[in-house]
């Protein structure tokens, strides 16, 4: 059986395959979602550092106080990239907004954001002990609320390391 996507709109980020397009696209668009439910204080915090609002300066926002994946930050690496994220922002924000009014995961501030190390820790987790019951208990909340191991603040990664851990470790099955 072949996985397709569902691609509503045409994306052109030519220095990504479909996934890699996949990804960042559903992270800008949870952005502009959560930009569209939190404009004024995203508004006022560009203003303070004299810019103009305007679709450049949301996603420079964007780009630099929102957390990302590992792999997302690796794509912006690269200029064609970022290139292409103004691109597809100024493009495809009202379609967005149209289509969807929730975003599919949790948009972070990187102050907040969980690290690396955390993400890498509970994805580990997550793949050795899918059985136990308190480890998917917490992998079914994360669902049901939109987090994932990508979509956490640190505090709340480092809960659930220490929960995980504690219930493996008593082997509270």
């Amino acid at each position: 059986m072949t996985n397709n996507i569902d691609r509503r709109f045409k994306i052109s980020f030519k220095s990504l395959n479909e996934k890699q397009e996949m990804e960042i696209s559903s992270s800008i668009s949870d952005y502009l979602i959560w930009y569209n439910n939190n404009k004024e204080l995203v508004n006022f915090e560009i203003k303070k550092e004299g810019q103009q609002v305007n679709m450049k300066s949301i996603i420079d926002f964007w780009n630099k106080y929102i957390g990302k994946s590992r792999n997302i930050e690796k794509y912006l690496q690269n200029i064609s990239v970022v290139a292409d994220v103004y691109e597809f922002a100024e493009k495809y924000n009202d379609k967005i907004l149209m289509i969807k009014t929730e975003t599919e995961k949790q948009v972070i501030y990187k102050n907040q954001y969980r690290t690396h190390e955390q993400a890498d820790k509970i994805r580990i987790i997550f793949n050795k002990y899918p059985d136990n019951p308190k480890v998917q208990e917490i992998i079914d909340y994360l669902n049901r609320n939109k987090y994932d191991e990508d979509h956490l603040t640190k505090d709340y990664a480092e809960r659930i390391i220490n929960t995980c851990l504690a219930h493996i470790k008593n082997n509270r099955f």
